[in-house]
């Protein structure tokens, strides 16, 4: 977009320039601009044509910069809430107290702890324990590489959690059962308190 503005705002300066000199072509340059933007000044005289077309291209090239500094602004607006932002809601400490404990992880078909095959082997049952805990009144998911996933969030529902940059599926299958389904194919069983 920037360099669209700039190519832009680059002939508008060079027809400026054109009608400036007052030359013959100045007047195929004023003509130009009649054509591309509506303007009627053929039935002034020359002087006023020269004039009114510079007030135009002055003024066409300060609404380009103004347009331009809006958009470099909303892109940078934008960028600080993707940067910021996190899915969910903090987690309620009744779900809170029922999600705390150790759970036994069942890796899915791409496995877990970044490809280390020992502790991450796809569709297995690592021998290490994941667990969820309470950090102050945050909650944090350590998984079985010791990875930890700080400010655990939860969909407005309760059916979603959200940690390391991805959402699960949360059942409560009784009063302390919890199965915890992971878009990665991974999943993770509370297998104590």
């Amino acid at each position: 977009m920037a360099a669209i503005t700039f190519a832009y705002r680059s002939w508008l300066k060079r027809q400026a320039e054109i009608i400036k000199d007052a030359g013959p072509q100045s007047i195929k340059a004023i003509r130009a601009l009649e054509g591309s933007y509506g303007l009627t000044l053929h039935d002034l005289p020359p002087d006023k044509q020269v004039e009114l077309a510079l007030a135009f291209i002055r003024a066409r090239i300060a609404r380009n910069v103004i347009v331009a500094v809006t958009l470099v602004i909303v892109a940078i607006i934008l960028a600080i809430v993707a940067l910021v932002w996190r899915p969910g809601i903090p987690v309620p400490p009744d779900i809170s107290n029922k999600l705390v404990g150790k759970y036994q992880v069942h890796l899915g078909p791409n496995g877990g702890c970044k490809g280390k095959t020992e502790k991450g082997a796809p569709n297995t049952y690592p021998s290490t324990l994941a667990e969820i805990k309470l950090d102050g009144s945050d909650l944090t998911a350590v998984n079985e590489c010791g990875e930890q996933s700080k400010g655990v969030r939860i969909s407005a529902d309760g059916k979603k959690l959200f940690w390391w940059n991805e959402s699960a599926e949360l059942v409560f299958t009784g009063t302390d059962e919890v199965s915890i389904d992971g878009e990665s194919g991974n999943s993770w069983q509370k297998v104590s308190r």
